[in-house]
């Protein structure tokens, strides 16, 4: 199998349901489906647009892929080089390698831009985090990812309020991209 058709993520029947809780003891007395039974494949190098309208799940299911949301049932694999990660049943030995693998783009950049970190500190984080580089290291691959998403160098000391609304989701952009990630 070559490496343009060799697949990258697998969803097998995601589910993600949130229970409606009604009453004085908040019991559960029905569930809001927000994503149900979803079953796709992505390639390596393969761009995929997931379109609906607002509110159907599309969100919910990017955070499930990444396991911001525990999924209610189905599977997702994530196959890396090293190894294909279960994210639906993710090990704590598995869990830095799939971080560093797989990355969201959040789609509102000021809310997920800690307001009193630099960018250089924002976009360095993960390569601390995930133990890839630190030092001068992380600086020279930071300012690398910062011009390669249209931003310049002299941003690095800059705080987020002090951008426009593009800057900012640049900055998110490079904060994905600067783990060199399998999956964004």
């Amino acid at each position: 199998m070559s490496n343009e058709t060799k697949t990258l993520l697998e969803i097998q029947g995601l589910k993600k349901y949130f229970p409606i809780q009604a009453g004085f003891l908040r019991r559960t007395v029905g569930y809001i489906k927000a994503v149900d039974n979803v079953t796709l494949n992505v390639r390596k190098g393969e761009t995929l647009g997931v379109v609906g309208e607002s509110g159907c799940g599309k969100t919910t299911m990017g955070r499930c892929l990444v396991k911001l949301y525990e999924p209610t049932g189905g599977k997702v694999l994530l196959h890396t080089p090293e190894k294909t990660i279960s994210v639906t049943e993710l090990t704590s030995q598995d869990q830095r390698l799939f971080r560093s693998s797989a990355q969201i783009i959040f789609q509102d950049p000021f809310a997920s831009l800690n307001p009193r970190m630099s960018i250089l500190e924002t976009v360095g984080e993960p390569l601390l985090v995930n133990g890839i580089a630190s030092g001068r290291e992380l600086e020279e691959r930071v300012k690398e990812v910062i011009t390669q998403v249209g931003l310049r160098v002299e941003h690095l000391r800059r705080y987020p309020h002090s951008f426009s609304g593009g800057q900012r989701q640049r900055v998110g952009i490079a904060r994905a991209l600067v783990v060199n990630p399998s999956l964004v």
